[in-house]
């Protein structure tokens, strides 16, 4: 059975028939965490060495977010028309590929292609590199292409590494990022401003309705995607990702009758900076 992606973008939720048996969050907040004060440090390649890229060394691809996604789609017209109503805007229609962005930096976090068939198809994600040396270390990995222009809007450099299951996995570096949207353009539309609100043991609002007018709720950025892998893949996509760049275990979800965890949340480790809870999901398909 080939993989197939886990299609979402921002903000979705998939749940699995298993019991959580087991948790590895120990004790820090469920939104943000130092991952420093959970986990052990990777040694960085030195900046300028040019071996090639070993993946049991503990020298690892340094990634600071999720940048993007990139999906084909039977119908983009349809696609596009979902995705705006969803909360994105475009940044830049190409011939049959169309970049969109949310309201954050990234100068688009989600690429909509028109598909070369009938099927939906996944290509990939992207990740922002903390540095020009974490781009050549990629670009050593055996399966990687070379250092190439990125297309779409905020240009850099890309370098492109197919994982166990087929997937490519892009490192970015050198993006020009976007001006943050001032919240004037991204809140929704209130016929109720300056209503006041009511509290538990005050309130002061009466007689007045809070309302807001119909319309998408703007995307921030893209905060995670995930995967269904073959269940006989599982541990191997996992150690490649571990091993690959600097993603470690949030939660796990474990399946008590075969005694193996079958989903892994994982986070960017950033050391003692705060970072996201998750940015990727990998799941085993049931039954594999």
């Amino acid at each position: 059975m080939s993989s197939r992606p886990l299609e979402e973008c921002v903000g979705a939720f998939c749940a699995f028939p298993m019991q959580i048996v087991h948790d590895k969050t120990w004790g820090y907040d469920s939104q943000s965490h130092s991952s420093e004060s959970l986990f052990l440090s990777s040694r960085l390649l030195s900046p300028y060495a040019v071996v090639p890229f070993d993946m049991t060394s503990p020298r690892k691809i340094k990634a600071a977010r999720l940048t993007s996604v990139h999906y084909q789609h039977p119908d983009l017209a349809k696609a596009a028309e979902f995705l705006k109503d969803f909360g994105f805007y475009e940044a830049r229609k190409e011939d049959s590929r169309i970049y969109f962005a949310g309201f954050g930096v990234e100068p688009y976090v989600y690429v909509a292609e028109q598909s070369p068939d009938s099927k939906r198809h996944f290509l990939g994600a992207s990740w922002t590199v903390a540095s020009e040396e974490d781009l050549k270390l990629a670009a050593l990995h055996p399966n990687a292409s070379k250092i190439e222009d990125r297309a779409g809007p905020g240009g850099g450099k890309i370098v492109t590494i197919t994982d166990p299951n087929g997937l490519p996995v892009s490192f970015v570096y050198g993006q020009q990022l976007k001006d943050k949207r001032v919240d004037s353009e991204i809140k929704l539309s209130r016929e109720d401003d300056g209503v006041d609100q009511n509290f538990a043991f005050e309130k002061s609002r009466r007689g007045k309705f809070r309302r807001f007018r119909a319309g998408p709720s703007p995307v921030h950025k893209l905060g995670h995607y995930g995967l269904i892998v073959p269940g006989s893949k599982y541990k191997a996509t996992f150690d490649w990702y571990t091993s690959l760049m600097n993603l470690k275990p949030t939660d796990a979800v474990y399946d008590p009758t075969s005694g193996n965890d079958k989903t892994c949340f994982m986070h960017v480790d950033l050391g003692q900076e705060y970072s996201d809870h998750h940015v990727s999901q990998s799941c085993a398909a049931l039954g594999i």
